[in-house]
Parts: structure tokens; sequence; C-alpha cells
């Protein structure tokens, strides 16, 4: 069971607006709520997804103003906001993006940020612009995340121990993308994965203690009863979900497809994390360019 009380999902759009995984936002918070009542008792959803959107569509982000006092409150919650790409990339800062920030790196609670977005090998983080098979997409560096957080005023987390997991404020943030733990090369050089270079970004503006994770295999949520229902009703063959994709009564959980399985990314030996740390951070230099 997470010991975290404040969830910020965020969904990275490209700069027009389109979203591979539309179809997955209210899946993905049903899920956080109903499995950790406990601690996430209520949920907000300021991502507007067209009527009976199957996956794909134009999402719009809405004002999410005032949402860290009116739906979260001091009894912890999920919170879904949507950013577009661009936004990451010019590391926008703007009232909207600073409330949530404070709100979720609170030192008086334990948070967690999610970025929801597909991936590649070495870092990169990208979304597509259409649904066209020569489609064009977007990319950034998955750094670009990080610095953007930190610009939009992201708590340094308390520690109860030198070096240790930060205890309160934002103490994980999850790359919920394809192969963001996978490193590549170029001309024989190492190229860092996502979760290190978010990783390397924090404890190079001096934020120890935060764990980045993520996985080296495809990332996959499970489809809702109520999505598989609406890809069978839209044509789509659905016979092998179950099989592919297990328990569909858990519609929204995270996990990754390895050997043509899924498998949960909770507690999966198979998930890897990286801690940031100041003590041998990269320069700021270096920081900038991850």
């Amino acid at each position: 069971m997470p010991n975290y009380e404040r969830y910020w999902d965020i969904h990275m759009s490209a700069g027009n607006g389109f979203y591979d995984f539309a179809g997955q936002i209210q899946d993905q918070i049903n899920y956080q709520t109903n499995a950790h009542k406990d601690k996430l008792r209520n949920s907000k959803n300021y991502v507007s997804v067209p009527a009976n959107c199957i996956q794909k569509a134009i999402i719009t982000p809405m004002s999410s103003s005032g949402a860290s006092k009116t739906h979260a409150g001091t009894t912890g919650g999920v919170i879904a906001t949507a950013i577009k790409i661009t936004d990451l990339a010019g590391e926008v800062c703007n009232d909207e993006y600073k409330e949530m920030v404070e709100w979720v790196s609170s030192t008086d609670h334990v948070g967690k940020i999610r970025l929801n977005a597909h991936g590649l090998a070495g870092g990169k983080i990208y979304m597509s612009e259409s649904e066209d098979p020569n489609k064009t997409y977007q990319m950034i560096y998955a750094g670009a995340f990080a610095r953007w957080l930190f610009i939009n005023g992201l708590k340094k987390p308390v520690h109860k121990y030198f070096h240790s997991k930060a205890s309160k404020g934002v103490t994980t943030i999850n790359l919920n993308l394809c192969y963001s733990a996978e490193t590549s090369k170029e001309n024989g050089n190492k190229i860092m994965s996502s979760v290190e270079r978010v990783a390397g970004v924090m404890g190079a503006i001096g934020y120890s203690g935060i764990e980045v994770t993520g996985i080296s295999f495809t990332a996959a949520t499970l489809p809702s009863t109520s999505l598989v229902s609406k890809l069978k009703a839209d044509g789509y063959d659905v016979s092998n979900v179950t099989q592919t994709y297990g328990d569909i009564t858990e519609g929204g959980r995270s996990g990754f497809m390895k050997a043509g399985k899924w498998f949960r990314l909770a507690h999966s030996e198979e998930k890897v994390s990286v801690v940031s740390s100041y003590w041998y951070p990269p320069s700021k230099n270096d920081a900038a360019k991850m």
C-alpha cells in the first residue's frame, strides 16, 4: 500500500493537444482512488476528453485553479491534469502549474508525481500529433520535465536520515512511458535513460532523496471493462484482451509488457529506481543538457 497522500497524474499531449492515451485517463484515476481509499480519498479530472473517446483524441486542459483546496484538501487525493509538450520544452511557468506543484510537494504530506507519455531509450519523451500513419511527433529529453517542476516551485523534500529517500514532500516521480529506464548508445557512448536524467537534474539542483522510477520494457495500462466494451462496439478485435492484459477488473492499473504478457509495475523486480542525490551530482551545466 502506498504511503503517499497527494498524487498528481500528468498527461502530456502534443503541442496541438493530441494524446494517444485519452481513453485511459479516467480509468487511471478510478484505479488509484478505488485501490487506495485509505490515503487517496478524493479525486478530480481536469482533462476534457471528447465523448465516446476510445483511445486517441485531442484533449483540452481544464482550469485547475483552486484544485488543491477545493478537491483534494488536506485529506489527500488524486488530481489529473494535462500539459502540452511545448510547455515542458519551453519551461513555461504559470499560476496553475505553480499551484499544483506547491500542492503535491507540500512538506506536510507525502506526494507522488506520475508523467504519462510515450518514451524511447536514451531519455526521450514524445507524443504524436495525429493518427496519420505518417504522423509527425514532438520530442524532448526527460530532464526538461524535472527543470519544469523546479521552475514552477517544487519544494525540497524532507529527509529522516542523511541521503535517505525523502519522507515528506515529493518522494516519488514515476515515468509511465515505454523504455523510461533504458539507456542507448551513440558513437559508442552511453546515452542516459529518462530515469537517470530526471534523477540527475534533481540532484544537480540540490533536490536529494526523490525516487525516480521507470521500466526498460513497453509500458501498458490495463484497459477497464468499459473501455474493452467500447473497443468491441467500435469494431476492434478484443478476443485476446483478457489473455494479454490479465484481469480487466483492475482497469487503469500501470504495468508493462514482457514476452507478450502483462505484468504489474508496482513491486515488480523489473522496476528500476534511481534516488536523486546531491552528494555526487552532475554539474548544473550538464543538468541543462539532460
